[in-house]
């Protein structure tokens, strides 16, 4: 939604999109509390975002599964992000936090910020360890702080390979609008099987090619966004950039410097405004966005499938249906589940996503001992070669033909055109969903896990998994909603 304010150092954004069923601030008002502790004095925007990002729903869980603050250059981003990722570890509980930046220089930069405020407060140096490095890694490629406990935030770039270990309970993607689908899925290993994570993305406007930072601005300006927090303090794209009234309202830290604080100069954008063609200076200092490219070729765009998106799935009424798929190569996989609920459309959800497949039958094992349904997977597809092991250890598996699959892929298109699916929001899908290219077989198209940008097997699951509800409904008495499926 819209949101209107004064046009000075405006505190609150131009663009707002809040999470439903916030029941509280509290971690957030700690967080700013911890901040100012240890020499971080943020503004009253930063303190208001910081308790957004931290907001809780009533069962403790985040209230925003992904939070977004796109702010123009200069006005004080990474602040927020230094408040937010030293609360996480220092007073939060998380074991791992990765930062992650589009380039080297600006992950040093953010780590030598960290890393004088662990220095300069008692309080924080006192959990670091002793001696040698003091925790503070700088090896090209391992930068990470690393508390006396284990406790550990790393920093990566987004030209580094796919992180491996253990699961990160957040994940702070700096300068988002250089952010697109294929660092997203390899900056994210199993964080689908996580009952609690964080994703935060921070840029300023988004560029012609930056297609994730678009997607979730399309979700914030949907109204329908789900569990999702979206600020952005933005222009409309006529603006009058010679109007210093207007720059008050999408530059939060504008004129606001102290001794403290850094703040942006106003003499600094006047400088640029002589020297930066317009419509740049209104992309960089005012928060016009620019026009995303190259959407012609998407088989689902982006805002049709966000419009997809519910807060909270409808009991199943029939046709449940599981499904597995796995990369080309092992290299990743993922369960689904699909069935058809009120109104006779089709809910569908990824239970689980993680590399590899040493996992793979122990979670189908179990998922068939808690539901007793069988499993389907393509027969002709990397998943086939796990048909033996998940028979041998009693699981039903259901082998779909290549034919079966390109006819699920038409059912999946068609129903998400048409208004006919319902969904959670899950990343893994919605990224699967936005790079997901055809190839043809046959009379039919179906998903090719080859040649899309990065893994898709959200995205073949849940397909297969649709293909497996009965056109026909069928009653299914008692049965629970797919949100609980990813608590198990």
């Amino acid at each position: 939604m819209r949101v209107n304010d004064s046009p000075s150092a405006s505190q609150r954004p131009t663009l707002l999109h809040l999470p439903p069923d916030i029941v509280d601030h509290d971690l957030g008002v700690i967080a700013v509390e911890f901040a100012a502790e240890i020499g971080l004095n943020l503004y009253d925007w930063q303190a208001w975002s910081l308790r957004n990002i931290l907001a809780r729903r009533p069962d403790g869980n985040w209230a925003a599964r992904e939070s977004c603050l796109e702010v123009p250059r200069q006005n004080g981003k990474n602040s927020i992000l230094e408040a937010l990722e030293l609360y996480l570890v220092f007073l939060g509980g998380c074991k791992l936090v990765i930062h992650s930046s589009y380039e080297q220089a600006g992950a040093a930069m953010h780590f030598a910020r960290l890393r004088a405020l662990i220095e300069s407060s008692d309080e924080l140096a006192a959990e670091m360890p002793r001696g040698g490095n003091g925790g503070f890694y700088t090896a090209n490629g391992q930068e990470r702080i690393e508390l006396a406990d284990g406790r550990v935030i790393k920093f990566k770039t987004r030209t580094k390979s796919t992180l491996r270990g253990p699961s990160p309970d957040a994940i702070i993607f700096d300068e988002a609008m250089e952010l697109d689908a294929r660092a997203l899925g390899s900056m994210t290993p199993s964080m689908s099987a996580r009952k609690k994570s964080l994703l935060v993305f921070t840029s300023s406007s988004p560029r012609s090619h930056s297609s994730m930072l678009w997607s979730l601005r399309r979700r914030a300006l949907s109204d329908d966004g789900g569990r999702l927090f979206y600020a952005g303090w933005n222009s409309d794209p006529d603006v009058d950039i010679t109007d210093e009234a207007n720059w008050y309202v999408c530059n939060p830290s504008l004129g606001m410097g102290d001794d403290e604080r850094p703040g942006k100069e106003i003499d600094a954008m006047r400088a640029d405004l002589d020297l930066l063609p317009p419509e740049e200076f209104a992309i960089e200092h005012l928060g016009v966005p620019e026009e995303l490219d190259g959407v012609a070729d998407v088989i689902i765009p982006a805002d049709v499938w966000d419009s997809l998106t519910v807060p909270k799935s409808s009991p199943i009424t029939s046709g449940l249906s599981f499904a597995l798929d796995v990369a080309p190569l092992g290299k990743w996989a993922s369960f689904a589940v699909a069935g058809r609920c009120d109104g006779d459309a089709i809910q569908l959800e990824v239970i689980d996503r993680r590399p590899g497949t040493a996992w793979v039958v122990g979670r189908a094992v179990k998922l068939h001992a808690d539901h007793g349904l069988p499993l389907r997977l393509e027969k002709g597809g990397p998943a086939g070669s796990l048909v033996t092991q998940l028979r041998e250890q009693g699981v039903e598996v259901v082998e779909v033909s290549t034919a079966d699959h390109a006819r699920a892929t038409g059912q999946f298109i068609d129903a998400a055109l048409s208004g006919g699916l319902r969904h959670l929001g899950d990343p893994y899908l919605r990224t699967a969903v936005s790079v997901g290219v055809l190839r043809h077989t046959g009379d039919a198209d179906l998903w090719s896990r080859r040649s899309s940008k990065v893994d898709i097997t959200p995205l073949v699951a849940a397909t297969i998994a649709l293909g497996g509800v009965p056109e026909v409904a069928t009653v299914t008495a008692g049965f629970r909603s797919l949100e609980d499926f990813l608590d198990d």
